[in-house]
């Protein structure tokens, strides 16, 4: 699996192990903050229907975010 300190870039498949739902794929993408100049606002997201969509889900159930 990928480390943390790594940078990625938009669009990059970023592999995370997380101790209760296992190994996911998620993809990244980063927008620029324009009130915020050098600041970069970063989110990432499992793609539709994909195992990865599904252990987040389960994640978001055991959290009580259904």
């Amino acid at each position: 699996m990928g480390s943390p300190r790594r940078t990625y870039r938009r669009g990059d498949a970023i592999p995370v192990r997380h101790p209760l739902v296992g190994d996911l794929i998620l993809w990244q993408e980063s927008f620029s903050v324009d009130s915020a100049p050098g600041q970069r606002l970063v989110t990432t997201q499992a793609a539709p229907g994909s195992p990865s969509e599904e252990a987040l889900a389960k994640l978001g159930a055991m959290m009580g975010r259904a």
